[in-house]
């Protein structure tokens, strides 16, 4: 299993009773032996939760101890966008490519918006070319326009993310 980027389930609140979130989980800041936090990409938006319950897509538990490097976090960002599928399908007569399909939810980005869609019925496929590389690209830089906020913010305070020189 990859230490990040992972589509999972997030159970908000009890785990019996708790809402359910659709998320790609990012990492994990903890302290001691405690699981404090959870940073995940959920939707248009990269949001922190603070102790909830947190399972892939097949109800596996997610809990990597992970210090990022910035080589490494990209690695698992460019290992993540290698591995999607990016199939180009339609979305209220709007051609947009799939990114995740959790199910009962599914993520597709549209490259024309600079924007994440989520659908709830079956995508439709459609047939069109794909410059798969150049769709990464921008779907690289979306996902860094999400993270890079987070890791400003924390600077010295964040324990699990060491990027771009922001913490030393």
């Amino acid at each position: 299993m990859p230490n990040s980027f992972i589509p999972a389930k997030l159970y908000v609140g009890n785990r019996a009773k708790g809402k359910i979130h659709n998320v790609i989980y990012l990492w994990s800041e903890s302290w001691i032996r405690t699981d404090d936090w959870f940073f995940v990409w959920e939707r248009q938006q990269f949001k922190p939760y603070y102790r909830n319950y947190i399972t892939d897509v097949n109800g596996v538990d997610i809990y990597p101890h992970y210090h990022f490097t910035e080589e490494t976090f990209i690695a698992e960002l460019d290992n993540f966008l290698n591995h999607i599928p990016l199939t180009p399908i339609t979305y209220y007569n709007h051609v947009v490519y799939l990114i995740v399909d959790f199910r009962d939810e599914f993520w597709a980005y549209d490259p024309e918006f600079g924007m994440i869609v989520v659908g709830h019925d079956k995508p439709k496929l459609v047939e069109r070319k794909v410059d798969k590389e150049t769709l990464r690209g921008l779907l690289k830089d979306e996902i860094m326009k999400l993270v890079m906020p987070r890791v400003k913010f924390a600077g010295n305070h964040l324990n699990h993310l060491d990027l771009w020189g922001v913490r030393k």
